[in-house]
């Protein structure tokens, strides 16, 4: 597969953070796609070729994209954090480690399954290194174990 010529147009053009978001969007947009049980194993080889399009862009020309990485992609910690302190009424976390973007359209269709409102789909940097022990310590929790079936409080 190659690569749509105005996405690498933006890529190379845009500002470090422009292009990170249109990676993130792009790679969103592919993954996103609701899946049958029968076309999953065809459908995810081919999204992983179609993402893989932007991999090969990072690893190659878009190389100095990295240095941006993280002062422009919000992590996931910090998403967290920022969510908590919006005023919702009720609010409860649950954290998939190990999850990558192929799980992306079981959970969509499984929201909207059970009738669930999203009201904002995205990705996010992991911690790195990327281990839970350090997700933890983004949020303030000295290990991973406290994070575990509602060890936080």
């Amino acid at each position: 597969m190659t690569i749509d010529a105005g996405v690498l147009h933006r890529l190379v053009k845009d500002t470090p953070e422009d292009a990170w978001q249109v990676i993130i969007q792009k790679a969103l947009e592919i993954a996103s796609k609701p899946l049958t049980v029968g076309s999953a194993p065809s459908e995810v080889t081919k999204r992983d070729r179609e993402i893989g399009t932007l991999d090969y862009f990072l690893s190659s020309s878009g190389w100095d994209l990295w240095e941006a990485f993280g002062s422009t992609v919000e992590k996931t910690s910090d998403r967290l954090v920022h969510w908590w302190a919006e005023p919702y009424s009720a609010k409860a976390v649950l954290i998939l480690d190990g999850l990558s973007l192929r799980e992306l359209p079981w959970l969509l269709q499984g929201a909207e399954k059970r009738g669930f409102t999203l009201h904002q789909v995205t990705a996010n940097a992991s911690e790195l290194p990327g281990d839970t022990n350090e997700f933890a310590g983004a949020l303030g929790f000295g290990s991973r174990s406290n994070i575990q079936n509602n060890g936080a409080g």
